[in-house]
C-alpha cells in the first residue's frame, strides 16, 4: 500500500492591517484638521493683532521708496542739525528717512573734526536738509556746511523743529544772518576765528562779509516765504510725524527733480503666515502659563528676563490681553517727543518686542492702563522738567506701581528735570499741581474715584492722597538712568543696552521678594501700601523694584542718585547710603 501523501501545508497567514490604516487615516485627519485650525486661527489672531491701535505703530512700518543717488557712493540728504537743541529729532528722522528711502542719509553723529572729511560728506549729498531750531545758525559747523552746500550747488531746505524749548524765528533769523559779523561774535565768541580758520584749512580764504552773503542767498528765499514751510512735530502723533517726513521726502524730491511714489511695504505671504503661527503659538503658551500662575496667588512668579512674557495675570483686561510689551514709555510729549520716539525705535530693535509709546493711542487713557501699563514688563519714566506734572504720566506710574510693574527713571540731560522740586512736587501733589494748572487735582480726583487705576484683588482703593504717598516715597529713592541725545551713537547705543539690562535685574528682583514673600504679606500690602512714613520708603522700592534688600537707602535720606553713562554715579544733596549706591547701579 502505498503511503499517504503528507496533508499540504496550510496557506501563509495574511497579516490584517485595516485596524491600522484606520487608526493612521484617523490620526491623519486629525492632525491635519487640527493644522488647518491652528494656522485659521493663527492668521485671524494676526490679522486682529495688526489691526488693533496697540499693536505697533506706523512710523516703525513706514511706506517705502527707492532713491537713486546721483553719486555712486553718495547720500539721499545730509541732516545738518544742532546736537544740543536736536539731537534726538536728528537721529530719529535719520533712521526713519533711511527706511523710507532706501537709501543712506548722512548725520554727524560723532563728531567729525576734519572739515575737509565734512564737505565732501556734502559734496556726496543730494539734498541738504537744515533742521532748524533757535540756535542752530549760532554754530560755526553747520555755517560751514549751509556754505559748502550752495558753493556746490547741492539743493538747501529747512525743516523747522517745533520745539518748545528751541524754536525757530524766521524773522530773527534773517535779522541775525543780515548782520552775521556783528552778532554772531557776541552771541558765540570764537565763531568767526574758528570758521575762518577751518577755511583757511581748505584753501578758501573768503571774507565774512562774502560768506555771509552766500549764506544769505542761500537762505532768505525760504525764510521770507510764508508757504511750503516744512516742519517736524516731534510731539505729534504718529501719523503726524510720518506726514512730516512725508512732505520733506516729497520736497527733496522736487529740490532735486526727480519723482517719487511712496508704498507700503507687503512682505511675501509665506513670511507672514510664518510669523502669524509662531506668534499665536507664543500667544497661547503665555497665556498658559499665566494661567497657571494665576492657581497660585502666593507665588506670584513675574518674568525674570524681557525676552518672555510676564506673568501677570491679564483675564481682567479685556481684549488687549494678546499684545504682551516689554516696557512701557511714559512721557511728557512737548518736551521729550522725540527722545522717547528714538527709544522706542532702539529699543523694539534691542528686544524685537513691542514696545508702548502711546503716540497714537493717546485717547483713552483705560486702555492705556490697563492695556499698555499693566501688559508691559517694566515702565520706564522719561525724566524731563514737567513729566511729574502731567496726570496722564503720574496715573501711568502709579498704576505701574500699585501693580508691581517696575519703574525705570531714564534722565533725559539738558531736560530741566529737578530731583528737589520733584520731591516736594510729589510730597504734597495736590496742592503743587493746582498752583500749576488750577482743576487739575479735582480731575485727578474724579479719575481715580471712577476705577480708571486697575488694581490687584482687594487692593485698596486709588486716591489722590494715596498716589502723592505712593509716588513720594518711591520716585524719589530710585536711581536714574541718563539719556544724552547728543551724545555719540556709541553713547546712546549704551544707554539703551543699560535700560534692558537693568530692566531685567529689577524684574529678577520681584521677583524673588514676590517667590519670598505669602499670600498674607501680599494681601496686607495692597490693602495697605504704606502702614507707616518710617516703612514708606522701603516698601515703595521694593513695589518698584528699584534697589535690592542690602542696598536700599534709609526712610530718612533724600538721596537722588544718577546713573551717569560717563563719569559712573553722581549723588544728589548728602545721600545716607552713598557707599551702597553704586552696588546698585551697575550693570
Amino acid at each position: 500500500m502505498a503511503p499517504a501523501k503528507p496533508p499540504p501545508p496550510p496557506p501563509p497567514e495574511t497579516t490584517d492591517y485595516t485596524a491600522l490604516v484606520v487608526v493612521l487615516v484617523v490620526f491623519a485627519t486629525l492632525l491635519v484638521g487640527f493644522t488647518v485650525t491652528w494656522v485659521v486661527l493663527a492668521l485671524r489672531w494676526h490679522r486682529n493683532f495688526k489691526n488693533s491701535l496697540l499693536a505697533s505703530a506706523p512710523t516703525l512700518n513706514p511706506p517705502t521708496t527707492k532713491w537713486v543717488t546721483k553719486n555712486k557712493d553718495g547720500v539721499a540728504c545730509f541732516l545738518s542739525h544742532y546736537k544740543l537743541e536736536a539731537g534726538s529729532d536728528a537721529r530719529y528722522l535719520h533712521d526713519l528717512l533711511q527706511r523710507m528711502l532706501t537709501a543712506n542719509v548722512f548725520l554727524d553723529s560723532n563728531d567729525l573734526t576734519d572739515l575737509r572729511a565734512l564737505f565732501s560728506h556734502v559734496q556726496l549729498a543730494d539734498v541738504l536738509v537744515l533742521l532748524a531750531t533757535e540756535g542752530v545758525l549760532l554754530r560755526p559747523w553747520c555755517l560751514l556746511e549751509l556754505y559748502q552746500a550752495y558753493k556746490l550747488g547741492i539743493p538747501i531746505l529747512i525743516m523747522e523743529v517745533d520745539a518748545p524749548r528751541h524754536r525757530f524765528d524766521k524773522t530773527a533769523a534773517k535779522r541775525f544772518l543780515r548782520n552775521l559779523e556783528v552778532d554772531l561774535p557776541q552771541l558765540n565768541p570764537g565763531a568767526i576765528e574758528e570758521i575762518t580758520k577751518h577755511l583757511a584749512k581748505v584753501g578758501d580764504t573768503v571774507s565774512i562779509r562774502d560768506f555771509r552773503d552766500t549764506l544769505l542767498d542761500a537762505l532768505e528765499p525760504q525764510l521770507s516765504t510764508a508757504t511750503d514751510q516744512l516742519k517736524f512735530h516731534p510731539w505729534g502723533t504718529d501719523n503726524t510725524v510720518l506726514a512730516d517726513a512725508t512732505d520733506l521726502i516729497m520736497a527733496m524730491a522736487r529740490a532735486a527733480e526727480r519723482e517719487v511714489k511712496l508704498q507700503r511695504p507687503s512682505p511675501p505671504r509665506n513670511i507672514v503666515l510664518c510669523h502669524a503661527i509662531s506668534e499665536f503659538t507664543k500667544q497661547q503658551i503665555s497665556r498658559a502659563s499665566r494661567k497657571k500662575a494665576s492657581q497660585r496667588p502666593s507665588t506670584r512668579r513675574r518674568k525674570t528676563s524681557l525676552g518672555t512674557l510676564s506673568g501677570r495675570s491679564a483675564s481682567s483686561f479685556g481684549e488687549y490681553e494678546d499684545v504682551q510689551y516689554a516696557l512701557f514709555i511714559s512721557y511728557f510729549r512737548e518736551e521729550a517727543g522725540c527722545d522717547a520716539r528714538l527709544l522706542q525705535l532702539m529699543l523694539v530693535r534691542k528686544l524685537d518686542r513691542p514696545v508702548f509709546l502711546d503716540a497714537t493711542d493717546a485717547d483713552d487713557i483705560r486702555k492705556i492702563l490697563s492695556a499698555g501699563v499693566c501688559h508691559s514688563d517694566a515702565l520706564v519714566l522719561v525724566q524731563t522738567a514737567g513729566v511729574l506734572h502731567r496726570p496722564w504720566c503720574l496715573l501711568e506710574v502709579y498704576t505701574a506701581i500699585r501693580n508691581r510693574v517696575p519703574v525705570l527713571p531714564l534722565l533725559i540731560e539738558g531736560g530741566g528735570y529737578n530731583f528737589d522740586e520733584a520731591r516736594a512736587h510729589l510730597a504734597d501733589l495736590g496742592a503743587s499741581l493746582d498752583r500749576t494748572n488750577a482743576g487739575t487735582a479735582a480731575a485727578l480726583r474724579e479719575l481715580l474715584a471712577s476705577g480708571v487705576v486697575p488694581l490687584p484683588p482687594d487692593a485698596a482703593p486709588a486716591t489722590l492722597e494715596d498716589m502723592s504717598l505712593v509716588l513720594s516715597k518711591s520716585i524719589p529713592f530710585l536711581i536714574s538712568g541718563a539719556f544724552n541725545p547728543a551724545g555719540s551713537e556709541n553713547h546712546v547705543a549704551a544707554a539703551v543696552q543699560d535700560i534692558v539690562l537693568r530692566a531685567e535685574r529689577v524684574i529678577k528682583v520681584a521677583q524673588s521678594r514676590s517667590v519670598e514673600s505669602d499670600a498674607p504679606q501680599q494681601s496686607a500690602a495692597h490693602k495697605a501700601p504704606f502702614d507707616s512714613s518710617e516703612d514708606a520708603p522701603n516698601h515703595a522700592l521694593s513695589v518698584a523694584g528699584g534697589l535690592d534688600d542690602t542696598n536700599q537707602t534709609s526712610s530718612n535720606s533724600n538721596a537722588d542718585t544718577t546713573f551717569q553713562l560717563s563719569t559712573g554715579l553722581e549723588h544728589g544733596d548728602g545721600a545716607a547710603g552713598s557707599t551702597e549706591a553704586p552696588a546698585t547701579a551697575s550693570v
